[in-house]
């Protein structure tokens, strides 16, 4: 938007509000008019900040759109209906009933021993022995993953710590020497 074009919208504002028998209000440096029900409006038809559109809020009594929607629903009628046709044969409606009425299984592990880790000094030895623990019988293989993944993230950290001191040790080399 030009300049030019700014001007004139500013000024189109108080000479519409004018043609409408309305004459314009200063708001925050805003030309500012009212709306038909009187309410103060900015410019662009936005609300007076500060000023809303609906002071009296909703009437006390009158529910939300969907809490009326919830209360016109039968729930146990349909849970009904439902546990009706999954005892039926109807495969759907079976579903629907077991993914709702039971949580979804995640598997728990128990906390697991593996004294191999700890004579592991590099984080490679370390991913063996896990996976020789998962060869073995000792651990599920789905910890086994997780337990390597872990360790991976951790040697990708160890790896950002050891850069840090390296850029620290040339940065404090290069301070100390003469130019």
């Amino acid at each position: 938007m030009t300049v030019s074009e700014t001007k004139t919208r500013a000024i189109s504002r108080p000479v519409r509000a004018r043609a409408r028998g309305v004459e314009p209000e200063i708001c925050n440096g805003r030309n500012t008019d009212r709306d038909e029900r009187g309410r103060i409006r900015a410019g662009g038809g936005r609300f007076k900040p500060g000023i809303s559109g609906n002071p009296k809020g909703r009437p006390p009594g009158i529910p939300q759109p969907s809490t009326r929607l919830r209360q016109m629903i039968d729930a146990d009628a349909i849970v009904r209906r439902l546990q009706e046709a999954a005892l039926a044969g109807d495969v759907a409606a079976a579903r629907t009933l077991l993914e709702r009425a039971l949580p979804v299984y995640r598997s728990a592990a128990a906390p697991v021993d593996l004294p191999e880790l700890e004579g592991a000094g590099e984080f490679t030895d370390k991913a063996r022995a896990v996976l020789a623990a998962v060869g073995a019988g000792k651990l599920p293989p789905d910890l086994g993953a997780q337990l390597v993944a872990a360790i991976g993230n951790v040697a990708r950290l160890a790896e950002v710590d050891e850069l840090a001191r390296r850029i620290e040790a040339l940065e404090a080399g290069r301070e100390t020497k003469p130019r």
